[in-house]
């Protein structure tokens, strides 16, 4: 399953992630990690305009290093000239053209529907193979659908906490659309002790204990299970995955050998899902 993992890279170029104590992983530490993911065979990397520095840093990985990897990078703004936006990327990525380009923000698409016409145009130019959007809220894919708009390409949270767009898989599948997902670990939300959760985490608190518990009993890692129970979705195309170290990365590669394990105890991740946004939603952690 490992060709369906993308390496997320925002801690290339930030400090990024609830349990993350490393801070921002320094530009030799990506470039090991780069070059295991592409020895791996992992198949994409996952980057964007907003992640600070990390567009250059895969840049100059791939100047140095040639490698086989697709990416994806996000764009944000509601009124920038977007063809001068991916120039300014493909340069720092030292690329002529993309496997995909996203819109990071849905309320810039809200605001300014003419950005998916602008990347329709990208696409003729054969700038970018797919385009798409980032998605945080079912509603915005139901928007899409309202108006009739078929991306190449989704980016959505789903986990075995997250599951609000499971029940448009199917339709997305018949659509042609890539599935890929992200938030897996919840920014490592599922990896903290909960008795230490405060504030609004504070409701993740039972969840979380069910999940461990079912890690306890059965001996397997709780990222494993979390990483394998996404992979395992046949409609899933692509899980992207963040991580701040080669070790990291080796560590949820080696994840992999438990999936049948973990696809026998489905039905008990399953029960698992969380409906409430505020423990979902990382950007309403800031408000709570």
């Amino acid at each position: 399953m490992i060709h369906k993992l993308g390496l997320g890279t925002v801690q290339f170029g930030c400090d990024y992630g609830i349990a993350n104590a490393k801070g921002q992983t320094s530009q030799a530490e990506a470039f090991k990690i780069l070059k295991s993911a592409d020895k791996l065979c992992v198949s994409m990397l996952d980057t964007s305009s907003d992640y600070g520095d990390s567009e250059s840093v895969i840049g100059e990985f791939i100047s140095k290093y040639p490698c086989s990897l697709d990416i994806v990078s996000k764009f944000s703004g509601s009124d920038i000239d977007i063809e001068e936006a991916l120039k300014g990327s493909l340069k720092k990525l030292k690329l002529i053209k993309l496997y995909g380009y996203l819109i990071h923000n849905f309320k810039d698409f809200k605001k300014s529907p003419n950005l998916w016409d602008a990347l329709g145009e990208l696409k003729k130019k054969k700038l970018v193979k797919k385009i798409g959007f980032s998605l945080y809220l079912p509603e915005e894919l139901e928007f899409l659908f309202k108006e009739k708009i078929a991306p190449d390409i989704i980016q959505i949270p789903y986990s075995v906490f997250d599951r609000r767009f499971e029940p448009y898989f199917e339709t997305l599948q018949e659509l042609g659309v890539e599935i890929h997902t992200r938030s897996t670990f919840l920014q490592g939300l599922v990896y903290l002790d909960p008795k230490t959760l405060i504030c609004n985490f504070k409701k993740a608190r039972q969840p979380l204990k069910k999940l461990q518990k079912i890690a306890e009993v059965n001996h397997i890692p709780v990222n494993s299970l979390c990483l394998n129970y996404v992979l395992l979705n046949p409609m899933v195309d692509k899980v992207i995955i963040g991580v701040d170290s080669l070790r990291h990365l080796k560590d949820n590669v080696g994840q992999l050998k438990f999936s049948a394990r973990v696809a026998e105890l489905k039905p008990k991740l399953d029960s698992l899902a969380i409906e409430d946004e505020d423990i979902l939603l990382p950007y309403k952690w800031r408000k709570n």
